[in-house]
């Protein structure tokens, strides 16, 4: 018999930021630029010279900041969310970026881990066991950066 994980940390619930602006600045920059540094994929960009590539660059950036910017939930929460639909829509070459910057935006480690077993339940094991895989590896990069 294993004991019992010990209680997710206990946090205040801490103001609503306003999003920080971004741009998507190259073909291969995926959306949440300054406010999820980092954040590139395959997103299957044009090349940043096509002149409709600058066009929906533009939109895509417009549309996230908008999203990122409506009321009725903090940061932490939209960052839970964002957490929760990667793993259930299996996007883990954006997973890494969104856990830092769910970081960032307030969630703590063993939260993020709660994020990923509730997901598990609704989503998949496999889904899960893969998310823990990325969170592992982040929260090492994240720890040896700060050494």
């Amino acid at each position: 018999m294993t004991a019992p994980e010990p209680p997710a940390e206990p946090r205040t619930p801490a103001a609503p930021e306003a999003p920080a602006p971004h741009t998507v600045p190259e073909a291969t920059a995926a959306p949440g630029g300054a406010s999820a540094p980092g954040a590139a994929g395959p997103w299957n960009l044009p090349a940043s010279g096509d002149p409709f590539a600058s066009h929906f660059q533009r939109e895509l950036s417009r549309s996230w900041d908008d999203v990122r910017a409506r009321p009725g939930l903090d940061r932490r929460t939209r960052s839970a969310v964002a957490l929760t639909a990667l793993v259930a829509g299996r996007h883990f070459d954006a997973l890494g970026d969104h856990i830092r910057t769910a970081l960032r935006d307030g969630l703590t480690a063993a939260e993020i881990r709660e994020v990923i077993i509730q997901t598990s339940v609704h989503c998949g094991v496999h889904a899960a066991g893969t998310a823990f895989r990325i969170a592992a590896e982040v929260a090492r990069e994240e720890s040896a950066a700060g050494e």
